[in-house]
Formats: C-alpha cells, structure tokens, sequence
C-alpha cells in the first residue's frame, strides 16, 4: 500500500495468528518478532479479544523501536503497517496523501518503549490450591460419580499405591485400590476398568505386564470384580459403556465386547488404523 509492505488479518484473529502474520511479512526487517517476549505475550493473549491482542503486540514491539499501525480498510481484516519510529512522520504523511487513516496500536496509558501488560490468569481465574494426600499424584481423568483417580506410579517405590480420590472438602482416598488403573468408567452400579497388577520387580519393572478388563457393580469392592478379559498384546487406554456394550480403545485399535456385564468376554475389533495415533483415545 503506497509502496509499503502491509500484513493483512482476519478480524477474528488470536493473538498467535497475528504474530505469525507479521513475522511472515517482516520476519527478515524486525528479528525481534521472533524473541520468545513476543511468543509469550502472544499465548497470554490467545484468547483475548482481537483488538486487544494487537495493541499488547503493539506495545511490545515499541521495545525494539518500532510502531506497528493499523490501516482502515472497509473489509473484514485489519491492515496492518510494521514501521521503524525513524520511518513514523513518513508514514503519517503518505497516509494523509493517500486518504487513510491509520492508528497506532498500543496499549491504554502506555507509552513506546514500555513493555506489555501481561495478563494474570490467576486472578482472572480465582482458584484454590489443594495438597496432596502423600505420594499420590492427580491423574487427569474423567470423574466417577465425583471420583478421581490418583496413584503413585511417578515414584520407584515396589509397592505401587492407587486410590479413588474426591477432592470435596479437601483432596482424600475414598477408596483404595490395590491395582494400577489405566482407565475407569461407569456409574448406577455399573462399573468398568482396565487395570494392571502393580507387582514389581528387582529392577522396579512390572512382573505381570497384561492388561485386564474387569466389570463391577460398586467401587467399594473394586478388586473383587470380575476379569472378564485378559490381554498380553496391548494395553487398552480407554474404556466406555455404550448401553450394554463396552468399547475399548488404543493407539491404533478400537472394539466391543458385547454384553460385557452379562457374560461377554472377547473383544472384537472393530476399527483398526496403520496411523501411528488416533484421535479417540485421548
């Protein structure tokens, strides 16, 4: 535009896309694009408002000496102008010549040359901190009925932990669990688990490496449910009911075992990929 190289984004853009647009236009004039400030401030701002992200981009880009301007188009996108201060009474002036009106992006009650105004999430998001029962570790895991899983799998130790944690009022074991819970689903007394047995040997590997499939009706007495599959090949991640169905899934493999609270056993496979990872399991 009027001879100047301009950056084009949607008006919708993040913070990320924003940066990545200027970095491709001016990437080779302005190195400081690339400075890890730049990269952080831009995560901070991912979702924040368009407008808002621009101008903290703005304001931290004055540290390296230049403005960065938005151009008024009547389009969807904002026109954006990456210019050295050297070059800024310059600028304003082909502006003015070719009819645009252009504003410089900065943030409120700052000045150039004064780094951006980060946001701090933690008092955006208020939140409480929660101590651990010891040795145990959160698992992210989808709650049970308000149940966690937690385990002491992170540590050395032969006698691998595993508990059913609530977090209300405070993180407790409502059930201990004397296996190594890969996966857990369920509920209204119907219950399903993959698990292994947590024995280890000398060298702090597992003895028994099968993963086993179990169904159950009360959580309470989880190691007394009933193995209804037992598999030396693979480790399934994940398991959910589907009516009376339960469908598993790994890496690479998904199935059913049908019935599986009323006698069925074998999974069949049901999909099958050569990717190295599907999606679903996650």
């Amino acid at each position: 535009m009027g001879g100047r190289k301009v950056a084009e984004v949607d008006y919708k853009a993040d913070a990320r896309n924003i940066l990545f647009a200027l970095q491709d236009e001016y990437g080779n004039e302005v190195p400081a694009l690339f400075s890890e400030n730049m990269k952080s401030l831009a995560e901070n701002y991912a979702q924040e408002q368009t407008e808002d992200a621009l101008k903290a981009l703005g304001q931290e880009i004055t540290l390296a000496h230049y403005l960065l301007y938005t151009i008024e188009e009547d389009s969807d996108s904002y026109v954006l102008a990456l210019i050295s201060e050297e070059e800024e009474q310059d600028f304003v002036q082909e502006m003015k010549t070719l009819k645009r009106k252009a504003k410089v992006l900065l943030q409120p009650r700052k000045k150039p040359g004064s780094e951006a105004k980060r946001i701090d999430w933690g008092k955006r998001l208020p939140y409480k901190v929660y101590k651990m029962p010891e040795k145990l570790r959160f698992t992210p895991q989808a709650p049970i009925d308000g149940l966690y899983v937690a385990d002491s799998l992170h540590l050395r130790d032969r006698n691998v932990e595993s508990g059913l944690l609530s977090l209300d009022p405070e993180p407790h074991v409502v059930h201990k669990i004397p296996k190594i819970l890969e996966n857990l689903t369920g509920g209204d007394g119907r219950y399903a688990a993959i698990w292994q047995n947590p024995e280890r040997g000398e060298n702090g590997t597992l003895i028994d490496r099968a993963s086993y499939i179990a169904v159950g009706t009360n959580l309470a007495n989880i190691s007394e449910w009933k193995v209804i599959h037992k598999d030396e090949e693979r480790s399934w991640e994940v398991c959910y009911w589907y009516g009376e169905h339960l469908f598993l899934a790994d890496k690479n493999k998904a199935a059913v075992i049908k019935n599986a609270m009323n006698g069925g056993k074998a999974p069949e496979i049901i999909l099958e990929s050569k990717e190295n990872e599907l999606t679903f399991p996650k």
